[in-house]
């Protein structure tokens, strides 16, 4: 579970059964250490039947109707005994009638940068040059908590026009909602969850937007070969770790990626997986120990093969062309008997190793030059001299 904006919901909108009657008990937990125990917590007493939550600048409070209650309902939620954190509540029931009201006080509009405004459908129209309506029910992303603004904040500071995007882990919506009012034109937005995917529906035609296909499940939905300008990822730690490489590989030359989801902590582990596929740090935003952070991708590697491979497709048998959907994401496979062409590629490799030395030693370069075996690998002495740095800088050459 990523950090949550406000997990909340109308009870007249989570069941259609609701009655105008209904009895919602409310409870208030202070929590500290807030993080991450707060996202435990709601975790925890999500399994229990908890219908909706709100994250406070204490803690945070939790909705369940009052006929799913019972006394020792807190007994089994293990974060309540874990001595590292110090957690106390209170709870009081709230009438049908009170919860709007409950509901609109808790949640207020953001303001992100003076430039953009997140709010829900019962707040008035805002000044802002983007004006973003949200309903989030039970999804996430309103913009109040800090990957959600940081996030923001990276696609207001950058140019959106005509391009493609992919946002995955989309909740309410919101991110591909502002990089449409920005002037992408092809946005792909995807979730696992079932609720925040009919909730992005919802938000992505009450703010009139057109360009923005929603779908439902995890990377594995991404449209099949296809590639972005700009992928946004605000997820947790785990799952961007497992499926940055996946962006990585939908990502056009030079394109952006933007993480968050994670605290400070983890840009060492998170950037190290990034250099792995071919993506560079770039920058990041800090909030309250919460990080967004900015890559690019450069992979030479990825960009050597799809523009130097398809762009000698007549020299080349479609035997060894075939051998381009078996390369490893770390290598480099040439096609090419143009010398200029060949030497242009040694310096650009120069050039990445003398800038990434981690990559370049997970790297291994695989070169077919006029198609002739003269240097076995290890073996340098028919190289030109500038290509022993390659050697130098930890990468292995094989001249086939």
């Amino acid at each position: 579970m990523r950090g949550l904006d406000y997990v909340f919901r109308k009870p007249s909108l989570l069941k259609t059964e609701t009655l105008p009657n209904t009895v919602y008990i409310e409870y208030t937990f202070k929590i500290h250490p807030l993080q991450p125990a707060s996202e435990i917590l709601i975790a925890e007493l999500g399994q229990l039947g908890f219908e909706s939550f709100v994250e406070t600048q204490e803690g945070v409070l939790a909705y369940l109707q009052k006929q799913d209650w019972k006394e020792a309902i807190l007994d089994s939620i293990f974060i309540l005994k874990n001595p590292d954190f110090k957690i106390s509540y209170r709870s009081k029931e709230i009438e049908q009638e009170n919860w709007n009201v409950t509901w609109e006080r808790n949640f207020n509009p953001i303001q992100v940068d003076d430039l953009c405004t997140v709010r829900a459908p019962f707040h008035e129209k805002s000044n802002s040059k983007y004006d973003i309506v949200i309903e989030p029910k039970m999804s996430f992303g309103t913009g109040h908590h800090e990957t959600t603004h940081m996030m923001l904040q990276h696609i207001l500071a950058h140019n959106f026009e005509g391009k493609s995007v992919l946002d995955m882990g989309t909740g309410t919506g919101v991110l591909a909602i502002l990089a449409e009012m920005k002037g992408a034109i092809d946005i792909d937005a995807i979730d696992i969850d079932h609720w925040c995917y009919l909730n992005a529906l919802e938000n992505v035609e009450r703010n009139g937007c057109h360009h923005i296909q929603v779908l439902e499940g995890d990377s594995s939905t991404i449209p099949h070969h296809k590639e972005y300008d700009i992928v946004l990822a605000n997820i947790n730690r785990n799952i961007l770790l497992k499926d940055i490489s996946v962006y990585a590989n939908c990502l056009k030359r030079n394109g952006l990626l933007f993480l968050s989801g994670f605290y400070y902590d983890d840009i060492i582990v998170i950037s190290a997986k990034c250099i792995e596929v071919g993506l560079k740090f770039e920058k990041n935003i800090e909030k309250n120990n919460w990080v967004a952070v900015k890559y690019v991708f450069w992979n030479i590697f990825k960009f050597m093969v799809k523009n130097l491979v398809m762009s000698t497709k007549e020299k080349i048998s479609e035997e060894l062309l075939l051998e381009e959907e078996t390369i490893k994401p770390n290598e480099i496979i040439l096609f090419n008997d143009d010398v200029n062409t060949f030497e242009h590629v040694i310096e650009t490799l120069i050039d990445v190793c003398d800038h990434s030395p981690v990559q370049a030693e997970q790297c291994s370069l695989i070169v077919h030059y006029n198609g002739k075996c003269t240097v076995k690998t290890g073996d340098y002495k028919d190289l030109e001299p500038r290509c022993s740095r390659l050697l130098q800088a930890g990468l292995s050459a094989e001249i086939v």
